[in-house]
This record gives C-alpha cells, sequence and structure tokens, in this order.
C-alpha cells in the first residue's frame, strides 16, 4: 500500500481516500445497502477464500472488481444498478490480462450484444442486436471472420436465417438462407478470390432446384435445374467467352436425353439423344456453314449403324450404309456431288473391301475388287468367278 496526492492505492489496486478506513462487508447486497447509507464513503468491499470484491459507487450504480486473491489479478468488472443487478458492461479476464468476455446487461437481463475472445486477444464470437435481426460472427484463432448469422427477431413465424461463411483468407466462402443450420433456399458460393461460382436454390446443404454456375471471368458455366447437388432437367452449358456450349435434358448431372451442341462460333454441332453423357441413339451432325454433315445412329459417342453422309459444299448425299465404332463397315453405296452412285459394296474400317460395283462418269457399271481401300488388279472374269463360288458356298450351306 502506498500513498500518492491525499488517496493511497492498495495491493489490489483500488483507490480510496487518505485516512479512510476501507470497510468490509459479507456480500454484494449489504455493500450496496452500506453505499447508499453512508453517502460520504464511496468504496467498500468483501471477500472470500479465493477473489476479493471491491465495490464503488458510480453514476448510475455501482462498479465491482473481482480480483484473485493469490495471483492479485482482475478477474472480472461489472457494473450493477441499484438494486444489485447486472446494469452495463461486464468483462471478464484470462490469467494473462486478456480480456475473455464482454457482455452487456440492462438490470439484470443479459442483452445479446457481447464479444469473446482468444486468449491471444483476437476475437472469437460476435453477437449484435439490431432493430430487426440479430447478427452473431464466428472468427478462427487469428481473428479471421469465418461464420456470419443474421436471424430476423420480428418474425416468429420465420424459420430461416441469414448466414455467411469465410474462407481462411478472410474472403466470403457463401452467403443465403439457412434453416436447422443447413443451407436451405437462396444462396450464393464463392472462391477464394472473390469470384462467384454459384447462385441458386438449396435444400438440405445441396443444390436443389434452378441454379447458375460461374466461370471466374464472370461469365456463365452452366444454367439449369438441380437435384440432390447434380444436374437434373433442363440446362445449358457456355463456353469461358459466354457462348452456348450444349442445351438440353440432364439426369445425375450427365447429359440424358436430347440435346444441343455448339462450337464456339455459335454454329451448331450436333442435335440428337445422348446417354450418360455421350451420343446415343439418333442424331445430325452439322457442318459450321449450317449444313447436314451425317443423319444417323449413334452408340457410345460414335456412329453405328445405318447412317446417311452429305458434301459439305453441294448439300448432297455422299454416303448411304452401315457404321461401327465411326466407321463405315457393312455394305455402303457413295455418291458423286450430282448424286450418281459412284460405288456399292462393302467397307471395313471405313475403306471400300471385297468385291463390288463401280459406276463411270457416263453412268457404266463395272465389277471391282478391293483390300483395305487398294483397288485389285483383276479382270471382271475373275471376279463373276468368285462370286459364284460365293453363291454355292452360300447354298451348300443353307442344304446342310
Amino acid at each position: 500500500m502506498y500513498f500518492r496526492n491525499n488517496i493511497f492505492i492498495n495491493n489490489y489496486g483500488d483507490l480510496f481516500q487518505r485516512n479512510k478506513d476501507v470497510k468490509r462487508v459479507k456480500n454484494l447486497k449489504e455493500a450496496i445497502k452500506y453505499l447508499k447509507d453512508e453517502k460520504k464513503i464511496n468504496n467498500v468491499y468483501y471477500a472470500n477464500l479465493k477473489f476479493r470484491y471491491n465495490v464503488s459507487k458510480t453514476d448510475n450504480g455501482f462498479f465491482v472488481k473481482k480480483i484473485n486473491k493469490i495471483t492479485k489479478k482482475v478477474v472480472e468488472e461489472t457494473n450493477y444498478d441499484l438494486f444489485a443487478n447486472k446494469h452495463g458492461k461486464s468483462i471478464t479476464y484470462y490469467s494473462n490480462n486478456k480480456i475473455h468476455t464482454e457482455h452487456k446487461y440492462r438490470h439484470g437481463k443479459l442483452l445479446i450484444n457481447s464479444k469473446i475472445y482468444n486468449p491471444n486477444g483476437t476475437i472469437q464470437q460476435e453477437t449484435i442486436l439490431e432493430p430487426t435481426k440479430k447478427i452473431t460472427k464466428e472468427y478462427n484463432k487469428n481473428g479471421v471472420l469465418i461464420f456470419k448469422i443474421e436471424k430476423d427477431i420480428l418474425n416468429d413465424k420465420n424459420k430461416y436465417y441469414y448466414m455467411a461463411e469465410y474462407y481462411k483468407n478472410g474472403n466470403k466462402k457463401f452467403e443465403g438462407e439457412y434453416l436447422n443450420d443447413k443451407k436451405n433456399g437462396k444462396g450464393t458460393e464463392y472462391d477464394e478470390y472473390k469470384n462467384i461460382k454459384f447462385i441458386g436454390n438449396f435444400l438440405n446443404n445441396q443444390k436443389n432446384g434452378k441454379g447458375t454456375e460461374y466461370y471466374k471471368n464472370g461469365n456463365k458455366k452452366f444454367e439449369g435445374e438441380y437435384l440432390n447437388n447434380q444436374k437434373n432437367g433442363k440446362g445449358t452449358e457456355y463456353y469461358e467467352d459466354g457462348y452456348i456450349k450444349f442445351e438440353g435434358e440432364y439426369l445425375n448431372d450427365k447429359k440424358n436425353g436430347k440435346g444441343t451442341e455448339y462450337d464456339e462460333y455459335k454454329n451448331i454441332k450436333f442435335i440428337g439423344n445422348f446417354l450418360n453423357n455421350q451420343k446415343n441413339g439418333k442424331g445430325t451432325e452439322y457442318y459450321e456453314d449450317g449444313y447436314i454433315k451425317f443423319m444417323g445412329n449413334y452408340l457410345s459417342n460414335k456412329r453405328n449403324g445405318k447412317g446417311t453422309e452429305y458434301y459439305e459444299e453441294h448439300t448432297c448425299i455422299k454416303f448411304i450404309g452401315n457404321y461401327i465404332d465411326g466407321q463405315r463397315c457393312g455394305e455402303g453405296t457413295e455418291y458423286d456431288t450430282n448424286e450418281n452412285i459412284k460405288f456399292i459394296g462393302k467397307y471395313l474400317n471405313n475403306e471400300r473391301c471385297g468385291i463390288g460395283i463401280e459406276y463411270d462418269k457416263n453412268g457404266k457399271s463395272f465389277m471391282s475388287c478391293y483390300n483395305k481401300g487398294e483397288q485389285l488388279n483383276i479382270n471382271n472374269n475373275v471376279i463373276l468367278n468368285l462370286l459364284s463360288n460365293n453363291k454355292n458356298k452360300d447354298k451348300n450351306i443353307n442344304t446342310k
């Protein structure tokens, strides 16, 4: 204890008038009653085995400082009204003298506004009451905001509330509506660099209903319908420059059903059916100028079955026949640009193979034989004998 300017300071850091004894009381209520009755006395104290409580008068009530008797460090500082109810600010401290909590009271009732700190002094949680909503913020150990929750306090029927999540760098990760601690309703997702990733509807933390995905440059990436976090229903994909890439039907996050593909210059590439992101069933390919390139059947993204090819410049038939794994295989017919028959025969791996009939410019036909696309030097008599032998073999097989 030591004196300074007619007051003394004890080991607990309390200020008292000189030559005045500090009265000890039993508890807070007795301290307040005593200070009310003794108008000239401004300070009293009470204590237990662990703590000492210094009580002093204020303009609106009383101020209590709770001190650890062993460490001599302040544990709590709280304001009270004239009736011993907490009123105003209340602060608790860590053993390292850093603030632990800050709360506000109004005549004994804890108000919404409060702050909680980490031992290193950074904020951990903050609650703010505004006229129409309650705001709660949560921070990581470094004091970087990670959650922000806003709840409507005027409409009790509205169980939905606003919430925002944040990345470690402090940038927003998500903001939108929540219900039962899950994303429910409208929401917006961001990447770590503040770019919007998705805007749409959520149900139980998953994308459900209409939504839009975005590229980092802000252009749309996909726009359509979702179910359980996957693309389901009608949707449209875009190139990064903003032009449409695909529009059609989706199931389980894949192209399924009817759809249309476009190139980067807005030209239609393909119209047809899809199965699990691949062309399957009937479809039509197009040249860049919009004319038909191919019309037929597909399997696993390749031409399979019957199909028709077209010339680009003359918009007339180029080939009619069968395909396997995207190549001409089996019987087929080639045409010239005037739609005159050029060749009738068989194909293997996209090349003429075996015996066929060719036509010259005057329409005259002649027999020919091919191997891997190369014409063999065989005269017509030999070819006819081969055909005859093949027919006889077929008859014998049928007879047996």
